[in-house]
């Protein structure tokens, strides 16, 4: 009885958890459009799940060299594949995917219309590396979910709209 209850638990969690994914969202890619954790993630779709243990975090976006880079933490709320769709940067060697019919390489990907959720943003500018990285502590017991904005020179309408990253979502332990 306990082990059936708890393969139907595991099941209804993992139906839960996975359905969202299946909409992939924004793919991130290398040197370009990819937004990675502590060096983890690169060229993944959105969504990705990320478990962190408390301390320092390094949140790195590998872009052109110059390119401004627009960090965002969604505190509290989910990450949501498709969330929000915007017309493709054609001109951006980024695939595409499909979000509800609509076939695009841009969609915001955190939702932000969650009711408790705080919005947090931070701006950077890529070095000669094409790397714009934030590193901070963060503590244990929070959720978050973060996505990047690339405001590239081959954006449709230069330098917008912002090419988006992959986003991930992240709980501390």
């Amino acid at each position: 009885m306990f082990t059936r209850s708890l393969a139907r638990l595991a099941s209804v969690f993992l139906l839960g958890f996975c359905a969202p994914l299946a909409a992939q969202g924004v793919t991130g890619v290398p040197g370009l459009t990819d937004y990675t954790i502590n060096a983890l993630g690169s060229g993944t779709s959105s969504c990705n799940f990320n478990l962190l243990t408390a301390g320092p975090a390094t949140f790195t976006v590998n872009t052109l060299p110059g390119t401004t880079v627009i960090f965002l933490f969604n505190l509290n709320c989910p990450c949501s594949p498709c969330y929000m769709n915007f017309p493709g940067g054609a001109a951006c060697p980024v695939p595409p995917t499909v979000c509800s019919a609509f076939t695009t390489n841009q969609s915001l990907d955190l939702n932000i219309g969650f009711t408790p959720c705080v919005l947090l943003s931070g701006v950077l500018v890529a070095g000669a590396g094409g790397s714009a990285s934030l590193t901070f502590v963060l503590p244990s017991g929070i959720r978050f979910s973060t996505q990047a904005l690339a405001l590239l020179p081959c954006s449709v309408l230069a330098p917008f709209p912002p090419m988006f990253t992959q986003a991930h979502m992240v709980s501390v332990m």
